[in-house]
C-alpha cells in the first residue's frame, strides 16, 4: 500500500512519470490482448491437429483392413499372388 502511495505522489510531482506509467500500462494492455490471440490461435491449431491425426489413423487402420482382406482372399481363393505384390 506505501508503494502505491508513492507512485502516486511521484507521478503528482513529476508528470512525465505518470506518462511513461500510462504508457507503459497500455502496452502491458496490448500485450496481455496479442497474448490471448496467439493462445486462441494456438487453441486452433492443435484441435485441427487432432482432427488430421485422428483421420489419418482412420486411414492407417482401414488399409490396413482392406491388405489383409486382400491377402486372405488370395490365400482362400488359391489365387497365385501377383509378382509385384508387397503380402
Amino acid at each position: 500500500m506505501l508503494k502505491a502511495h508513492n507512485i502516486e505522489d511521484d507521478s503528482r510531482k513529476n508528470p512525465e512519470f505518470a506518462d511513461r506509467l500510462k504508457q507503459l500500462d497500455k502496452e502491458a494492455s496490448y500485450y496481455r490482448e496479442e497474448c490471448g490471440k496467439a493462445q486462441a490461435e494456438v487453441d486452433r491449431l492443435l484441435e485441427i491437429l487432432k482432427e488430421v491425426e485422428n483421420e489419418k489413423n482412420d486411414k492407417d487402420k482401414k488399409i490396413a483392413e482392406l491388405e489383409s482382406f486382400h491377402t486372405n482372399f488370395i490365400m482362400k481363393s488359391g489365387m497365385p499372388k501377383p509378382m509385384n505384390s508387397q503380402y
